[in-house]
């Protein structure tokens, strides 16, 4: 199981498909399967949020499904994995970044290499996660796959960003904000990564675990993550 996600972590973009994470997602939810109509409804729903990113962010959804590969091996790894939080999870993760291909000016802001101004942030940036939860409804999805509850945390990922209380951030908000920026510091195909050089330690996982506030959930998934950096988790590394 490690070797293949090994081997599809280094595929392109036009391979990391709906298929590659419904097996990835089978993985991890011993418990039960997935009965016909539950994979035929993911399936469907996940190929519509992947049709929902734009070919010009073909990066983007790339990250997306890699942050949704990840949010399914942290909520396994968290205390009491249930199969429905790893699903949700998965579906939240292939979401969360939808907002970055809501208009020609957002996705022209997001491809522009170079960090943001502070101008760029306020209009851009700050906005993406609600932009994201916009978009997601849009998709007209049923409920009983994209939650109240999975809108909130993909609207609250980015714990710094002005309109957050971290106080309302719930667990699986944390291990989606954390997922993403494991997955993102590591990905050198992004524009943001392309135009500026990187020091080695900021690519190091480590440093994730000291970055972050220490609340209570945030605390609980950087031990979950300690864990797989200490173990040298290959599914982690990959």
């Amino acid at each position: 199981g490690a070797r293949q996600v090994l081997w599809i972590s280094r595929l392109g973009v036009h391979k990391l498909t709906v298929w590659a994470l419904l097996k990835f997602l089978s993985k991890h939810i011993n418990d039960s399967t997935l009965s016909f109509q539950e994979y035929d409804g993911l399936k469907l729903a996940w190929k519509k949020i992947l049709g929902a990113y734009p070919n010009a962010i073909r990066s983007t959804r790339h990250h997306a499904v890699q942050v949704a590969m990840m949010k399914i091996l942290l909520e396994d790894a968290l205390p009491h994995p249930h199969r429905n939080r790893i699903i949700s999870g998965a579906t939240s993760g292939l979401a969360h970044d939808l907002g970055k291909g809501y208009s020609p000016e957002m996705i022209q802001a997001m491809n522009k290499p170079g960090i943001f101004t502070r101008e760029d942030e306020l209009k851009f940036k700050f906005l993406h996660p609600l932009h994201s939860v916009t978009v997601l409804e849009s998709l007209g999805l049923p409920e009983t796959i994209v939650t109240n509850k999975m809108k909130k945390d993909i609207l609250f990922h980015h714990p710094d960003y002005p309109h957050v209380d971290k106080r309302k951030i719930t667990r699986s908000g944390w291990s989606l904000h954390i997922a993403d920026i494991a997955v993102a510091r590591h990905d050198h195909n992004r524009p943001l990564r392309q135009s500026r050089r990187i020091a080695v330690y900021e690519l190091d996982p480590r440093r994730i675990l000291v970055s972050l506030p220490c609340n209570k959930n945030a605390k609980l998934v950087n031990e979950v993550v300690a864990r797989m950096i200490a173990s040298g988790n290959e599914e982690y590394f990959a």
